[in-house]
């Protein structure tokens, strides 16, 4: 038996809606799908153009097609895979993609400026050298500075100046290999560097009162009123005022005229200063010699070090001393002080 089932009319409606409904989401569900795609290839093409850096601390969004040709350490990190950037810098945070740079933010922002313009300035109240530094770490050439921010005349009449002379640092890869070391060289630095620390300047400091304490020592005892016996300094200005210049010339000048004019003065050589005097000399060449065999000592290069100029001339200041206390034992005392005068 056949069964018809007649439909409701609005069925037919309702069907149409929710085919439409239907068709309506699968169209939402496409544009949205190929919007996200849109967005995600958006994303690609930024990445490809731009690299994200913290150099310092302060993040910079640069391209990567740099304005200048010169080839620089920019350009390596530009150019480079993920697994050689690392290699490069110092870091890189996952959550920004940002390749950590430890170095000077102050700089970096003229740094970045020169690979985006190809100008490159200095920044003001920044030291020379420093500048320098960091353009040497990112393989900068110095041609490329503005007219405006060119290194000083002076400091290129200087360089050469500069790199002769003698620094701690040129001093440190004397030390290499050197037994202690690690104790050799702090010693070193404390001698040679006052600027290293407080108590390096205070040594400093110290060393050079004992050079004028000595020079004050020589210069009091010759004179009269400071030798051991000075009974006779008032004498010796008389003398020298009431004699005239002609007088004063003549080295020769006969002993009985002089013993005429002045019959209670007694000559004695201006030879024997006063105790507190000798004492200072002995302490101060005690210091020299103490500074001068210390240092000798500490320095690897010990031939190098004997026949620089300055360590020469110190010798050749305590030196003296110890001939003079050495010298009577032997027997030549006599000579010795007229070789001395």
């Amino acid at each position: 038996m056949n069964v018809f089932i007649q439909r409701h009319p609005g069925a037919d409606a309702v069907t149409k809606m929710k085919n439409a409904s239907r068709h309506s989401r699968s169209l939402r569900d496409r544009h949205r799908q190929e919007g996200t795609e849109k967005d995600d290839a958006t994303v690609a093409d930024a990445t490809d153009l731009y690299l994200r850096l913290n150099i310092g601390g302060k993040s910079y969004c640069i391209r990567k097609e740099l304005y200048t040709e010169e080839r620089t350490l920019m350009h390596d990190i530009v150019e480079a895979t993920h697994e050689q950037r690392l290699a490069i810098v110092d870091g890189c945070d996952p959550i920004t993609g940002e390749y950590y740079i430890e170095r000077n933010s102050r700089i970096a922002d003229h740094i970045i400026d020169f690979f985006a313009t190809g100008s490159l300035h200095k920044p003001q109240n920044m030291c020379i050298e420093k500048f320098k530094e960091e353009l040497a770490y990112w393989r900068i050439s110095h041609d490329h500075l503005s007219t405006c921010c060119a290194f000083p005349r002076e400091a290129s009449l200087l360089k050469p100046h500069l790199q002769q002379s003698t620094t701690f640092d040129e001093y440190e890869t004397d030390f290499d290999g050197a037994y202690l070391y690690s104790f050799r060289l702090s010693t070193w630095r404390f001698l040679e560097d006052p600027q290293s620390s407080v108590p390096a300047a205070i040594f400093a400091i110290l060393s050079v009162l004992f050079v004028f304490a000595s020079v004050f020592g020589l210069i009091l005892g010759s004179m009269p009123e400071f030798q051991e016996d000075p009974t006779n300094a008032s004498a010796y200005h008389t003398m020298h005022a009431k004699t005239s210049e002609l007088e004063k010339l003549n080295k020769f000048r006969p002993a009985h005229t002089r013993n005429e004019e002045f019959p209670d003065f007694v000559y004695r050589p201006t030879d024997n200063p006063a105790f507190v005097l000798v004492v200072l000399e002995y302490v101060c060449i005690g210091w020299f010699t103490f500074e001068y065999f210390i240092r000798l000592i500490i320095y690897p290069k010990r031939g190098e070090f004997i026949r620089k100029t300055l360590n020469v001339i110190d010798m050749l200041t305590i030196l003296p001393f110890y001939l003079e206390l050495c010298l009577p034992l032997v027997g030549i005392q006599s000579h010795f002080k007229e070789f001395t005068g």
